[in-house]
């Protein structure tokens, strides 16, 4: 990709991500549902984890999955294991008063 592609992707990306009317935890959940309808195992290495680190809980997780799974079918739903486990690795390498 041309060096002014890969700016303005990552200008989007960060303009696309910053709090404003949604939070940043509802913009990454939202980022979990397009990466497993998609299915972007690199995208949900890279979401879950920052989702975790926005205060999403397992049960938003849970329920965001549900979205997901509806939105992708069946590809979706195997997707959906590996998100629960990245969120368990992520979620136990949180500190405890996070």
């Amino acid at each position: 990709m041309r060096q002014e592609s890969e700016q303005a992707f990552r200008s989007m990306y960060r303009a696309s991500l910053e709090p404003g009317v949604l939070d940043v935890k509802t913009k990454e959940l939202m980022a979990v549902v397009a990466a497993v309808s998609r299915l972007c195992e690199h995208c949900l290495h890279h979401h879950v984890p920052l989702a975790v680190r926005a205060g999403a809980t397992r049960e938003e997780m849970l329920e965001t999955l549900d979205i997901a799974v509806l939105m992708g079918g069946g590809p979706a739903h195997a997707f959906g294991n590996i998100v629960l486990k990245l969120y368990d690795e992520a979620a136990a390498k949180q500190p405890q008063n996070a």
